[in-house]
């Protein structure tokens, strides 16, 4: 009785030690049934010889591993909750004998220490898989490249003929940046889309930060340490260097809804212009952009129609009217366009080729805990402070989430990169109430052992 009350009297000391025994009965279940599951992946394709075979049984193997070290964390987790008055000791005797503004001098080296590791990870997965250049962007780049450097008919005549033959051809955005790169600095498209990748993921995780300290008055410390969790998720890590779009979708995402949020609490014309500039300009990046599209006119509606029948007619026709402008108006454009250029024929088969064999729901819920295993805990540690901007973050991401699903996309890491920044800021409440209820050091321990859990899945290639 008097270590179950000392268990109850720790900080998340129970609830952790439970997950940690799912986990543990997970990673013993694995093992036995391990044969089972790697059956599995040789007849989910029909055949071995099929392309994707390699990297799904990659995944199966690496989960034999991946588990226990899993437990393992969770039992450190479990053990430094249990310890909590020993490191606080500890962290009052070093806090006492370093000056104030050193320990935020380590936060941030360490976090633009985690750059250069997160573009390591991230060239490893590109030679994992042979160096690609996927969707012909390369090739789109080089023909828009020759276009800019030799305008004339033939360098035109040739980018419309490839434009009219891929149905990649529809989201111009990312390779029309990549040949003004190369246009710019010499360098080549391979490596211009790299390093504009880099660039997208840098610029996302600032935005990230301006929104959570600017407008959610988060404190600079708890942002840091959502940064920390954002920028050692695998699926992010995966984007830095990787030429695939992936990078420009998670920055334009995060541009788009935080701009928008900006103009529903204070709307104004430069904002209007900005939200429907960024909307427009998104479609041409990833049609996958779509949904965001939903934004303004869901968001109009939750934070001034709910609670009074009059106010909730007028913020009916305001999200009606919205919606023309934000939603309609972008799409107008974006179809316009392919239609000038003779794309518009392409789409069918785009759609058709959007379902592949990999649309299989357990997959997709694979992807949905790569993304956000650490930020759910802390949404529903922190869920009786969530604010209306959190429940329409979450409720946005919940309409994404079943754009995947109902659209039948395969179930891939990469279209869940989306949702990571929002989940991280509505978890941010977690974090505030872990902090004050254990010792400073206890939080950071938690994400040091995140970081190793995902750079461990990434080593054991479980992204797919």
């Amino acid at each position: 009785m008097e270590v179950l009350l000392s268990l109850k009297n720790r900080f998340l000391l129970l609830p952790s030690l439970f997950i940690t025994l799912i986990f543990l009965a997970v990673a013993v279940f694995y093992q036995w049934r391990y044969e089972w599951f790697v059956r599995f992946a040789r007849e989910f394709y029909g055949s071995t010889d099929y392309y994707r075979y390699p990297y799904l049984i990659a995944k199966v193997t690496g989960y034999k591993t991946f588990f226990w070290m899993l437990a393992g964390a969770l039992i450190f987790w479990c053990v430094a909750l249990r310890m909590d008055d020993f490191i606080k000791k500890i962290e009052s005797g070093i806090l006492k004998r370093l000056p104030p503004v050193l320990p935020k001098v380590f936060m941030w080296i360490a976090f633009f220490a985690l750059i250069p590791v997160a573009l390591w990870f991230s060239d490893r997965e590109w030679m994992r898989y042979n160096h690609p250049c996927w969707d012909n962007y390369c090739v789109y780049s080089e023909l828009i490249f020759n276009w800019f450097r030799q305008p004339g008919s033939e360098t035109w005549n040739q980018l419309l003929a490839f434009m009219r033959s891929d149905y990649h051809s529809n989201s111009p955005f990312v390779p029309l940046l990549v040949a003004c790169t190369k246009l710019i600095t010499g360098i080549t498209v391979i490596t211009s889309y790299r390093l504009l990748c880099c660039a997208a993921m840098l610029a996302g995780l600032f935005i990230i930060f301006r929104f959570l300290v600017m407008q959610t008055r988060c404190s600079v410390n708890s942002a840091a340490m959502l940064l920390f969790l954002i920028i050692t998720n695998m699926v992010v890590i995966r984007s830095f260097s990787f030429p695939q779009t992936d990078a420009f979708v998670f920055l334009w995402t995060i541009l788009s809804i935080t701009q928008s949020y900006e103009y529903v609490i204070k709307p104004a014309w430069t904002r209007l212009f900005i939200c429907f500039t960024l909307l427009t300009a998104g479609l041409f990046i990833k049609l996958s952009f779509l949904p965001v599209l939903i934004f303004i006119p869901l968001w109009t509606m939750l934070y001034t129609g709910i609670g009074n029948k009059e106010l909730f007619i007028k913020a009916l026709r305001t999200a009606l009217g919205r919606s023309l402008v934000f939603g309609a108006g972008p799409l107008l454009i974006y179809l316009v366009f392919q239609w000038s250029l003779g794309l518009l024929k392409l789409y069918a088969e785009e759609l058709s080729m959007m379902q592949t064999e990999d649309n299989y729901f357990p997959f997709h819920l694979i992807c949905l805990i790569h993304a956000g295993a650490i930020f759910f805990p802390l949404i529903i540690l922190g869920a009786k402070k969530l604010t209306k901007t959190d429940i329409m973050l979450l409720t946005w991401t919940g309409v994404y989430l079943l754009s995947l699903w109902l659209g039948k996309t395969s179930g891939w890491d990469r279209f869940y990169i989306s949702v990571i920044p929002f989940l991280a800021i509505a978890g941010r409440h977690g974090i505030v109430i872990l902090k004050e209820n254990t010792p400073a050091a206890l939080p950071w321990i938690g994400v040091g052992l995140y970081a190793f859990i995902n750079y461990s899945a990434i080593l054991l290639n479980l992204y797919q």
